[in-house]
């Protein structure tokens, strides 16, 4: 955090001031003399503090909705966390990391809302332990949307929740602590990820079909017996290179299944990632399609026990988020990489 940046925040509760490296340095006695240590030194000279009951920051607007949420917080005895999707007196959501003063219990981390009104009743809507030991500095994060909610702490997935989320709202920081609870490196971007957990989603993200592959329940497709290709398209030409994946159940009787990536438009070529099954080897290949015409630009082929059992289901998943690079995976494992330029 910089000195200045806290004029596009609002402090809804609590108390909240900002925190040196200088201070810390006088606090340990190793500041360098009478000299003050330089801001423009240090990657991380200022952080932000929070204390109070509920102590609550933003920042955003109230129409925000779709967006990714991170935070650095120190483990210190108390309470700490992320708020999203706050209304000024129509409630909030929180995912907080929980710490015992002796700094000796495994941590708790939650995940609530806070009704409206006066009271500010919580519901909660999950509830972890991590065995950490404090105090240290951790990465917590979220992803939300309107009827989604995903949460990390560093690099593991705590809870994904389906809950309708309303309109949308401000992000913020959240302490509870009669001491100053720190945050560093906060982080806000628009999620762009397209939540694909029902067939009616599915439906309102397509952007072009072919065949009968829009039918189906709860969150599976149906792909009737056709001699005809049968596919579809999802989400917006202007969204950046995401990571798409596809679990395909009873392929056995299937010639051929795939995924698509960079589609725009029948007119524009795009990508697409082949599967085939034999008797005797699995084979992959990747093609551009463009005027109708395909162009094998990657395959592989991987031999098949004959004693081996043939799989009932398989997980294809194609990764674009690597400049230059479209990384292509079955079941976890990568088996064809291209080294690609735009189409």
């Amino acid at each position: 955090m910089t000195k200045g940046n806290l004029a596009s925040w609002t402090i809804e509760s609590g108390s909240w001031t900002l925190h040196s490296a200088q201070e810390d340095a006088q606090a340990q006695g190793t500041a360098p003399g009478k000299e003050s240590l330089r801001a423009d030194h240090s990657p991380n000279f200022y952080s932000l503090c929070g204390k109070g009951t509920a102590a609550i920051i933003t920042s955003g607007y109230d129409f925000y909705d779709h967006y990714t949420l991170q935070a650095a917080v120190l483990t210190t005895p108390g309470e700490a966390g992320v708020v999203f999707h706050y209304r000024s007196g129509q409630g909030y959501y929180a995912f907080t990391v929980s710490s015992d003063r002796d700094l000796i219990r495994p941590l708790v981390v939650k995940l609530f809302h806070v009704n409206p009104g006066p009271k500010g009743e919580r519901r909660e809507l999950g509830t972890a332990t991590m065995d950490l030991v404090g105090p240290q500095w951790i990465m917590l994060r979220v992803n939300v949307g309107p009827s989604r909610m995903q949460c990390w702490v560093d690099h593991t997935r705590i809870f994904d929740i389906a809950e309708d989320t309303g309109l949308g709202g401000k992000f913020g920081l959240y302490a509870d602590s009669s001491e100053s609870r720190r945050f560093d490196d906060v982080t806000m971007r628009s999620n762009l990820d397209l939540d694909l957990t029902s067939v009616e989603n599915i439906r309102f993200h397509t952007r072009a079909a072919n065949g009968a592959l829009l039918t189906g329940s709860g969150n599976k497709l149906t792909s009737p017996a056709s001699s005809k290709e049968q596919w579809l398209a999802l989400g917006c030409p202007r969204h950046p290179p995401h990571v798409f994946s596809a679990r395909f159940a009873d392929t056995r009787g299937s010639s051929g299944i795939g995924l698509i990536a960079g589609y725009r438009g029948a007119d524009q070529p795009y990508f697409r990632f082949i599967r085939e099954l034999t008797p005797r080897a699995e084979s992959f290949r990747l093609e551009a399609v463009e005027s109708f015409r395909t162009n094998t630009l990657e395959a592989a082929t991987i031999a098949r026990n004959s004693k081996g059992k043939t799989p009932d289901a398989v997980t294809l998943m194609a990764d674009g988020t690597e400049e230059g690079q479209l990384r292509l995976y079955r079941d976890g494992e990568l088996v064809l990489i291209f080294l690609r330029t735009p189409l």
